[in-house]
């Protein structure tokens, strides 16, 4: 397991002020507001103001003044440690579940390679080694995610009605 969390990635400076635009990449997009400092390529950086505004974090930190110095950390990801970072009960980090042996039922899918939020909610991904697999979190799908053994049961009926299969 890493000891840093992803929590967002910077696209761009947002004006002259050294201001940076951060897509954020996780589900509690108010951790921002509470955030002291973050990680960017294994420095730290203090922060000065966060906010929230249509879907992004707008961000400050301590010693990033001027466009220039903003422009240094577009496409870095923000970091944050692990004992820092707050998991609400029931819930995981998605760094902790990438690579777990999904199974329908009894029956071995794959390893899951991806999760991602298409604005309706969770898409997962699985690999078979030869394609993928893509479903939704929904309706009971998931049974249960145990992040020790690296595995994910599904519902093997219900995965089979939402199931995406590529070719």
């Amino acid at each position: 397991m890493s000891d840093f969390i992803e929590i967002g990635k910077v696209l761009k400076p947002q004006g002259i002020k050294g201001e940076l635009k951060v897509l954020p990449i996780t589900d509690d997009v108010d951790r921002f507001k509470k955030l002291k400092s973050v990680l960017i390529d294994d420095n730290e950086y203090f922060v000065v103001s966060s906010v929230i505004r249509d879907g992004y974090v707008y961000m400050t930190f301590k010693g990033v003044d001027d466009r220039n110095a903003a422009e240094f950390l577009r496409d870095k990801y923000l970091c944050v440690n692990r004992c820092d970072a707050v998991k609400k009960d029931g819930r995981y980090f998605v760094v902790d579940v990438l690579g777990a042996t999904v199974f329908a039922g009894n029956a071995r899918i794959g390893k899951l390679v991806d999760i991602y939020n298409n604005g309706g909610g969770e898409i997962y991904v699985v690999q078979d080694g030869r394609s993928n697999v893509s479903f939704p979190n929904v309706n009971g799908v998931i049974v249960s995610i145990d992040t020790d053994k690296k595995e994910v049961i599904l519902d093997a009926k219900k995965f089979e009605e939402v199931a995406l299969y590529e070719n």
